[in-house]
């Protein structure tokens, strides 16, 4: 059974008030408090960058973590993006660069660092890998 209800909107009707008093007597803040939570937050961690290293065969994440241990110039990059091949002695060759920051101090820094200090080949299974690294 319906029922005869107007259709939404139908009517012009503003409550028996025009506009003009509608607007003047105002609100300043008709939205405050909505969704609002008074409640303190911890401050972020510090951190150099960010990690993900993915199996490049299943896509599979192997790590995602913040770099603390990393110091770069408070400068933006774009994420860098290397592929490493690791074995059951290590890190086969040098990471391959295949998404660079535009910036070729910190890709230089971004790929000794995977070398020299996260020792990425230390890290992981035997297998290739894509490795992201972002601000």
């Amino acid at each position: 059974m319906e029922t005869a209800l107007p259709e939404y909107g139908a009517t012009n009707d503003v409550g028996g008030e025009g506009l003009p008093e509608v607007l003047a007597r105002g609100n300043d803040a008709p939205f405050a408090g909505l969704g609002r939570i008074d409640q303190t937050t911890p401050p972020l961690a510090r951190r150099g960058g960010f990690i993900e290293v993915k199996s490049l065969k299943s896509g599979a994440l192997s790590i995602s973590e913040a770099l603390v241990e990393i110091e770069f110039p408070p400068v933006d990059y774009t994420p860098v993006d290397f592929i490493v091949a690791v074995t059951s002695t290590g890190l086969t060759g040098d990471p391959v660069m295949i998404a660079s920051s535009g910036q070729d101090e910190v890709d230089v820094r971004l790929k000794d660092y995977l070398i020299n200090i996260y020792r990425i080949g230390e890290r992981l299974a035997p297998g290739r890998y894509v490795v992201s690294i972002g601000p």
